[in-house]
């Protein structure tokens, strides 16, 4: 069976019919100049699902007038019977002409029609008889996404998380949430300290002397004070057990490589919670997410120029806290601890639509947004509702039901 493809600028509208349906022959046809390396593109996703033996190939229409439109999906439609024209994305007169040619034919060839759901990732057959729900339901992988839209995933964070059930993360992330407003302040005082220490910061066991470094910190009394604390909170909770605390002397060890990777960076904790909140979501029995990254470096244009992973004035790359995939639907999720600039909402926006689509959906998400305004608040949350971004101004309240509620609302599924 071959699937004549109107060809659109949004690659899944081009891509979703094949993956559902799986054609013998896959027909890319429009006015376009990049049809042919859309065509090449389409071959690797293909193939990256298995699917290699689905045949690509692709032709300039070359109609501007209706007449011509017709006539070409009349000739086209003759040779490759039995087809189906998909409707789901392409030119205007392509598809008025494809509806024309098919109503035209469907008594004498075998033709048919069909669009895509991508809310429900299933294909929708009509025919004289009405509408009827066919194919498998679409899915792409974070990476088969990202190469759809043009770009590639260069760097992925995957260890430690991925060997840790969602539970792990509770006992730091319950210290995180006792004091949102000086969590920043604490985790950059351990790891300020932990380093002037010499302590390495891969390795779990911890021995360090104040001593050895006191009067070189900037804010020293502060700077302790902070460490000294988080040392306590993170004792109690299970995550670090502390040998020896005396004297200015520290040895301590952390409970896993999780806890460790935590609090290398401030921003650590909320990216694992998130990420384990995604990656655990189920509904109905059914995990809600087909697959998550956490960690995600995106470059623009899929094409690597520095292999070594270092700055590329050639290079246009963002990192992306935590992607996952809803079937073929990418959500971008950007992690925020503190303030929160407007530029933010601009760059989860910008980076969503280049490397996601049209459909990609967006969330924000903070623990401790408190502006000094409050019509700063309401003006932020008004333009992230424009630029259709779901924000979650403080995750240190979301139970298991509002993490729940936090994703369908991004899928409208709520």
């Amino acid at each position: 069976m071959t699937l004549i493809e109107p060809f659109d600028r949004d690659p899944l509208q081009n891509i979703a019919g094949w993956l559902s349906i799986k054609p013998d022959l896959l027909y890319l046809v429009g006015n376009g100049d990049c049809i042919e390396r859309s065509a090449n593109l389409y071959s690797r996703i293909l193939r990256s699902k298995g699917l290699d033996k689905i045949t690509v190939t692709s032709k300039k229409a070359n109609a501007y007038t209706i007449d011509d439109a017709v006539d070409f999906f009349v000739k086209i439609i003759k040779k490759y019977s039995p087809c189906v024209i998909d409707l789901f994305g392409g030119d205007e007169l392509l598809i008025t002409a494809a509806g024309i040619a098919y109503h035209t034919l469907k008594d004498e060839w075998e033709v048919s029609l069909q669009q895509v759901d991508v809310d429900l990732g299933q294909v929708i057959s009509y025919d004289d008889d009405g509408t009827f729900v066919m194919g498998e339901r679409i899915s792409l992988t974070v990476k088969q996404s990202v190469a759809l839209n043009g770009g590639v995933v260069t760097t992925e964070q995957s260890q430690p998380a991925r060997n840790y059930a969602a539970r792990d993360i509770d006992p730091i992330w319950n210290v995180l949430k006792s004091d949102t407003t000086n969590w920043n302040k604490k985790v950059s005082a351990l790891n300020l300290i932990e380093s002037r220490g010499g302590c390495n910061g891969d390795e779990l066991e911890v021995f360090m002397k104040v001593n050895t470094f006191k009067n070189t910190l900037p804010n020293e009394a502060e700077i302790l004070a902070l460490f000294d604390n988080l040392i306590k909170d993170l004792s109690r909770c299970g995550a670090i057990r502390l040998y020896q605390n005396n004297a200015g002397v520290y040895r301590y060890r952390y409970k896993n490589q999780l806890m460790r990777h935590c609090l290398k960076k401030a921003g650590n904790t909320l990216e694992h919670k998130v990420f384990f909140e995604v990656r655990e979501f189920a509904k109905s029995g059914k995990p809600f997410f087909n697959d998550c990254l956490m960690s995600v470096m995106l470059d623009w244009d899929g094409v690597v120029h520095n292999i070594t992973g270092g700055p590329d004035v050639r290079d246009t790359r963002n990192e992306i806290d935590v992607m996952a995939m809803r079937g073929a639907i990418p959500l971008f999720i950007s992690c925020k601890n503190g303030d929160i600039e407007e530029e933010e909402l601009y760059k989860l926006h910008t980076v969503a639509h280049k490397i996601g689509g049209p459909f990609a959906k967006k969330i924000l998400v903070a623990t401790d947004y408190e502006p000094k305004r409050e019509t700063t608040k309401l003006s932020f949350e008004r333009r992230a509702a424009d630029m259709g971004i779901v924000f979650e101004p403080d995750a240190a309240r979301l139970d298991a039901e509002g993490w729940r509620s936090l994703f369908e609302r991004a899928f409208d599924e709520n």
